[in-house]
């Protein structure tokens, strides 16, 4: 099965949008593309290596039941596993350190002080993805309050935007009043 390809191959999108196809090694890649940047993550908040590995793998079977084109806001994945994996973390209580979402310096050290993986994956994102990184993992939002603050972010601009074209509506509708009279 044929992707369009970007610079780095076929785009999280188009991977997710195929990924249930039988025929298609879609899953595989997105597992490769952001495994290392997972890896980062669960480890820098979770002690127990064997409670890590656990969660990794509960990330890529929630990836093949859960995700889908319509819960991605942008291009990118990763947002949703990095949530994932903090739901998935917080599911498991051995071995466990403290929540990321409950102390937001251990969030952001967790973020972006363990590797260069994460770091560099967090700099591939759009600043709309990185918002919902933010909202997840440092302040606790579940992805999908963080998918919908950040629309709702964008919607505010949306007045903003309109309201020349409405006033040069009516400007135009004022004219062709006069025009006609």
């Amino acid at each position: 099965m044929g992707f369009p390809s970007s610079s780095r191959g076929p785009s999280d999108r188009a991977l997710v949008a195929s990924m249930r196809d039988p025929a298609s090694d879609a899953l595989v890649v997105l597992l490769r593309r952001h495994a290392d940047a997972l890896h980062d993550y669960i480890s820098a908040t979770v002690a127990d290596p064997a409670a890590a590995e656990d969660i990794f793998m509960k990330v890529f079977v929630r990836a093949w039941s859960q995700l889908t084109v319509r819960r991605m806001p942008a291009e990118s994945a990763l947002p949703w596993m990095l949530a994932a994996a903090r739901d998935a973390a917080a599911e498991i209580d051995i071995g466990r350190g403290p929540s990321p979402a409950s102390n937001p310096e251990d969030a952001e050290r967790a973020l972006t002080g363990r590797s260069g993986a994460l770091l560099a994956a967090l700099e591939g994102l759009t600043s709309r993805e990185h918002r919902i990184v933010e909202l997840c993992l440092v302040e606790g939002r579940s992805y999908r309050q963080a998918v919908r603050h950040t629309r709702s972010s964008d919607r505010s601009m949306l007045p903003a935007l309109l309201r020349p074209r409405s006033r040069s509506r009516g400007a135009v509708a004022t004219l062709r009043g006069s025009a006609n009279g």
